[in-house]
C-alpha cells in the first residue's frame, strides 16, 4: 500500500510541477488601433509663442520583449507591466531642427485593460535659436488611447 501511495504522489508531483504559468502580457499581445491628442506649447520670457495641437489615430503593435519577465514593447517603447499599470523609464532627448535645438524630457504613465492601454505622457524642455539668441521653455501633454 505504501508503494501505490508513493507512485500516486510521485505522478501528482509531476504533472504538478509541468504545468505551464500563465503569461498575463499575452493578453496584450498584438495589434492595436491608437487615437493620440494633446498639444506642446513654446514660450519666450514665460509667454507663450505657440502651441501645436496632436490629433491622430494610428496602428500599434506591442510585444513581450523577452519570453519571461514583466516588460512590454508598445511601437518599441519599452515598459514594465505591474498589475494593471504601466512604468515607463524617464525619456531624455537633445535635437536641432532648423537653426532650433531642442532638450526635452518625457515622462510617461500608464494603465492596461482587457481591451483598452492608457498612456499619459508630458514634456517639458528648453529650446534655443542660437542665430537670435531666443531662448525659452517648451512644455505638453499628450493622451495615447489604445483600443482593440
Amino acid at each position: 500500500m505504501k508503494k501505490v501511495f508513493f507512485f500516486v504522489a510521485l505522478a501528482g508531483m509531476l504533472f504538478t510541477s509541468c504545468e505551464k504559468e500563465v503569461d498575463v502580457r499575452d493578453a496584450y499581445v498584438g495589434d492595436w488601433t491608437a487615437e493620440v491628442s494633446g498639444a506642446i506649447v513654446m514660450n519666450m520670457d514665460n509667454e507663450p509663442m505657440g502651441e501645436s495641437p496632436i490629433s491622430m489615430q494610428e496602428q500599434m503593435s506591442v510585444s513581450k520583449v523577452t519570453t519571461s519577465g514583466d516588460e512590454l514593447s508598445i511601437n518599441g517603447l519599452i515598459c514594465k507591466l505591474k498589475g494593471k499599470e504601466l512604468i515607463f523609464e524617464d525619456e531624455t532627448s537633445t535635437a536641432s531642427m532648423n537653426g532650433v535645438d531642442t532638450h526635452i524630457t518625457v515622462k510617461r504613465t500608464g494603465s492596461a485593460e482587457k481591451d483598452k492601454i492608457v498612456i499619459n505622457e508630458t514634456y517639458e524642455g528648453t529650446w534655443t535659436m542660437t542665430m537670435l539668441m531666443m531662448s525659452g521653455t517648451i512644455s505638453g501633454s499628450n493622451v495615447i488611447t489604445l483600443t482593440r
